[in-house]
């Protein structure tokens, strides 16, 4: 075989991606104002469209509309927010 027994650790690996990505964001300023951009502009808009998600009361919720709501908010917001974390590059 050509290639040679390597072992590199999992934290090695991090590390050394770690630095590449803070050396190419200090040398581009404008790629770290628009990561600050988008996620002002992200928070914003989970802010608008799920404010007061959690406060619901359910005292007066006889046919169970307000419980489906609700699950359906969270469920919303948990997606927005796994979405926003898994694809930051999108």
């Amino acid at each position: 075989m050509i290639q040679a027994d390597r072992s590199v650790s999992g934290w090695m690996q991090f590390k050394e991606l770690f630095k590449r990505n803070l050396s190419y964001l200090l040398r581009n300023p404008a790629s770290i104002r628009m990561t600050f951009t988008n996620a002002a502009f992200v928070a914003l808009l989970v802010l608008a469209l799920f404010f007061k998600t959690g406060d619901v009361s359910f005292v007066d919720d006889k046919d169970g509309s307000l419980f489906r709501k609700s699950i359906y908010n969270w469920v919303g917001v948990s997606f927005i927010l796994c979405t926003n974390l898994l694809m930051p590059s999108v």
